[in-house]
């Protein structure tokens, strides 16, 4: 008897932490690539890290189809950032099909999110790497200092890198 009430119980618990993760992550994930055509060559799951720290949400690249670039991934990102307006996180990190590969700061990606509708887009990718982070923590690209040219030019090299890094290298795509 005591077995049926466990069960239950544990059935319950499941069913509560589907739910979360519905309505916190993969929901506005969902509303996200349905906003936007363009999103349709990305297949991204969104979810909270053990499926319970609601702190902690993973952005997990699950595939991406040959005329997809890079950009569009980003994108993605940065509709999505716009989606948990008012969501607030410790970090996000940016999976590869449920491998960690790289993370933000939560007050970054709400930035990110506060930010989409206004700020030059180029400005916003070419800083992106500046400001992510490896699984351990520390820091993935460095920040430039210097020219205008030359700061942009290794900008957009860590750019490309970082993309390479999280998800374009496994697809096998260029």
């Amino acid at each position: 008897m005591k077995w049926k009430w466990l069960v239950g119980g544990l059935v319950a618990l499941l069913l509560a932490v589907l739910a979360f993760n519905w309505f916190s992550a993969m929901g506005p994930l969902r509303s996200t690539m349905a906003d936007d055509p363009r999103n349709a060559g990305v297949s991204v799951w969104a979810y909270h890290r053990l499926g319970i720290l609601p702190g902690e949400l993973v952005f997990d690249v699950r595939g991406v189809s040959p005329s997809t670039s890079g950009a569009d991934v980003i994108r993605v990102l940065l509709q999505y950032a716009r989606k948990q307006k008012g969501a607030s996180f410790d970090h996000v990190t940016l999976a590869y099909r449920g491998e960690a590969r790289f993370r933000i700061d939560g007050r970054y990606f709400s930035r990110l999110g506060d930010e989409y509708d206004y700020q030059n887009p180029v400005y916003t990718l070419r800083t992106m790497p500046e400001n992510l982070y490896t699984p351990a923590g520390l820091r993935a690209y460095d920040s430039w200092m210097g020219g205008f040219l030359g700061v942009t030019a290794r900008q957009m090299e860590d750019l490309n890198d970082f993309i390479r890094d999280w998800f374009l290298r496994d697809e096998g795509l260029r």
